[in-house]
């Protein structure tokens, strides 16, 4: 009698087996039994731009409403029957330490699986669905045949080409059968006294795993300088930043290399200015340097850079060693910018980038705005409004401050820098008296006269005031006239010119006398 209530224990404790080793969720734990023949796994894809887990979230085997991150949609999956190799691998290990093993480097268990790979891509929802898995496998050790509960790896072996992904999910072991997950009354998982997971006695036959992706925000910095300009009814809403044609803006692009970099066909980075910026020298392009600030310039064999109007293109080799290493790594890119000598100075100025991804092209990277200004002049004589040519100038901003200028070919004086005044730029009013001058931060300023349009006027001793405002540079009622007096013009005395129109004169004085005294004399009867 004793003996078959110790044999009832037994059997007992040996049924009851399966629910204490039942399988784990990417833990590697495996168990012998499973009700079913087939069961169903659906992986379901999220997407992590911020908030990335920093630690493991324990997967139940069902389907989650708050696990996080968005659907990605695109993402291929490749399941693996790993049965064989893993059991081979069991003996004198632990569950967990073969797991751990097969997720730090697959390529052995890839190589080792059994039978066709089955692939799946995520849809819309970021889902993606394995039907029919047997849950069971039967491969030959010694000759002989053995059928043991499934065991599967999923690995992500595609990457959607329209996303960067910088990290992509770790492999999944799963080990069949799965079992439920006993949950406390609020939803939370129950954790025995060890703080370990403790199951249901349920089969679970359709597996939900959440496999999570990473990805990071590229970003564009512009350096314009100090000058800013605000809104009037809104001094917390910038508007633009002020600057002057003799200024050279740096830019610094910070871009993630996916994890895929080596599988893809192309990864460009696009630069594209407006109208009014163009490119200075040639960018340069690197990676940090681990625990400094410095920058490790890329050799050039490792990307090609295609420039012109303004614009650069950087298209990374991602068959180069070099580029394959910076996977899920970032891209830092640096150049300058400045001015045209010649745009429209009234609109203002920003400059774009984006990344494509095998031709397809990711979100644009903007800054903010820059914009300059500049005045026009129309030179005139005093007394007729005529305009005047040849007259000569400088620009002053300060006592020391003088402005040097090159004329462009719009007939416009682009500003340069300020220098001393013996070091100044000579103006010249051109065609009609027009004078232009561009490229200069708003503010006020002073024209200085130094040559009249000719000895025929007198020169200006005191300085013309003017403001610059960007936005007003054609506005024709704010156009500054600036007159000279014409010199003075004396009667002229001399020579015989006048002669003959006095003899004439008397001529005809003498005349008119003699007819007078003839009307006079009685007429003879």
């Amino acid at each position: 009698m004793k003996m078959k209530k110790i044999f009832g224990l037994l059997a007992t404790s040996l049924m009851a087996l399966p629910l204490l080793i039942g399988g784990a969720l990417g833990a590697g734990e495996i168990a012998e039994a499973a009700t079913s023949e087939t069961v169903s796994v659906t992986l379901n894809k999220r997407l992590f731009n911020t908030n990335y887990p920093d630690s493991t979230i324990q997967n139940t085997g069902e389907a989650i409403s708050d696990f996080g991150g968005e659907p990605l949609a695109g993402v291929t999956f490749t399941a693996y029957d790993i049965t064989a190799y893993y059991h081979g691998q069991i003996n004198g290990s632990s569950q967990s330490a073969v797991t751990n093993a097969i997720v730090a480097d697959t390529a052995d268990a890839i190589a080792a699986a059994a039978g066709t790979p089955r692939e799946m891509t995520t849809g819309e929802d970021g889902k993606a669905s394995f039907a029919n898995l047997p849950a069971k496998s039967t491969y030959e050790v010694s000759g002989n045949s053995v059928t043991k509960d499934a065991v599967y790896l999923f690995v992500e072996t595609g990457t959607p080409a329209t996303t960067t992904i910088t990290k992509k999910a770790a492999p999944i072991v799963l080990a069949l059968p799965i079992y439920g997950i006993v949950k406390d009354t609020d939803g939370s998982i129950k954790l025995d006294d060890n703080g370990n997971v403790t199951y249901t006695d349920v089969v679970n036959e359709n597996i939900h795993l959440y496999p999570k992706n990473q990805t990071a925000t590229d970003s564009k910095v512009a350096d314009y300088g100090t000058q800013k300009i605000y809104d009037e009814n809104d001094p917390t809403k910038l508007l633009y930043y002020n600057a002057t044609t003799a200024d050279e803006f740096s830019y610094t692009l910070t871009i993630n290399i996916p994890e895929n970099i080596s599988s893809l066909t192309s990864f460009t980075i696009t630069d594209e200015p407006s109208a009014g910026l163009e490119l200075v020298g040639t960018p340069e392009v690197g990676t940090p340097k681990e625990g400094t600030s410095e920058v490790e310039l890329l050799g050039d064999g490792d990307y090609t850079l295609t420039q012109g109007n303004g614009n650069f293109v950087i298209s990374l080799t991602t068959s180069s060693t070099t580029v394959g290493s910076l996977a899920g790594k970032t891209l830092i890119i640096t150049y300058q910018m400045k001015f045209k000598d010649s745009f429209d100075i009234d609109k203002l100025q920003t400059n774009k980038a984006y990344v494509s991804i095998n031709g397809s092209q990711q979100s644009d990277l903007t800054t903010d705005k820059v914009g300059t200004g500049g005045h026009q002049f129309t030179k005139i004589d005093g007394h007729t409004g005529q305009g005047l040519a040849g007259a000569k100038f400088k620009v002053q901003k300060s006592d020391t401050e003088y402005a040097k200028f090159n004329l462009n070919g719009d007939g416009e004086y682009a500003f340069k820098g300020w220098v001393a005044e013996n070091e100044a730029t000579e103006i010249s009013s051109e065609k009609d008296g027009v004078l232009k001058v561009i490229g200069l931060a708003n503010g006020d300023y002073n024209l200085i006269e130094t040559a009249a349009p000719s000895d025929k006027y007198v020169k200006l001793e005191e300085a013309v005031s003017f403001t610059v405002t960007h936005g007003d540079y054609k506005k024709a009622d704010l156009i500054t006239k600036v007159s000279n007096t014409p010199k003075g013009l004396l009667p002229s005395t001399g020579g015989n010119g006048i002669l003959a129109f006095l003899a004439i004169g008397l001529a005809l004085m003498t005349g008119a006398f003699i007819w007078y005294k003839k009307a006079k004399r009685p007429s003879e009867v």
